[in-house]
């Protein structure tokens, strides 16, 4: 089940029961909200970390995979988010 959070991000927990092992790369994945591959940089990208060429790279990333990620250390909030949908990323993943 997804919690939602005051901005409208989803974060989806990992399943009951889940072994440390087993547990998937996106378990604790927060899906944010953007308009655009560009708005999702804009939005949660920290500003110090962007380079000339984020832009073409995470367009490329969209392309290929049908989703972009972000790791803690790179945005703004402080988790694992993605974007467009968790559907895309099991799409991705079977």
């Amino acid at each position: 089940m997804a919690v939602n959070d005051p901005d409208g991000a989803v974060s989806w927990p990992a399943p009951w029961g889940a072994k440390t092992m087993d547990r998937k790369w996106y378990r604790n994945i927060r899906i944010v909200e953007a308009d655009s591959v560009e708005d999702y940089l804009n939005r949660y990208y920290k500003k110090s970390r962007m380079t000339d060429t984020m832009l073409e790279t995470y367009k490329a990333e969209l392309e290929r995979h049908g989703y972009v990620c972000t790791s803690q250390h790179d945005n703004v909030t402080g988790e694992f988010i993605a974007w467009p949908s968790m559907d895309a990323i099991e799409r991705n993943e079977s």
